[in-house]
């Protein structure tokens, strides 16, 4: 199965970043594409840590979702 997740840092009851080392726990985790409207450099340098393919500050272009999108999806080739 190919796919992403794209996630906002801000959710409900879990963060973005905490759904993210989650799932980056269990095998086959498919790639992860994560969002804020916040400004904070340590969230996205931990967004990477855990692996995120991309993490994008919004308000952000369409195209750049849709090629970290195009990432995700070449990430298992």
């Amino acid at each position: 199965m190919r796919g992403c997740l794209v996630a906002d840092v801000h959710l409900g009851r879990m963060s973005g970043l905490e759904l993210h080392a989650t799932l980056g726990n269990r095998a086959g985790a498919m790639p992860v594409i994560l969002t804020s409207g916040v400004d904070d450099v340590n969230m996205e340098l931990e967004a990477f840590r855990l692996g995120a393919i991309a993490f994008l500050r919004k308000p952000f272009e369409a195209s750049a979702l849709l090629d970290s999108v195009r990432r995700c999806l070449g990430a298992g080739d």
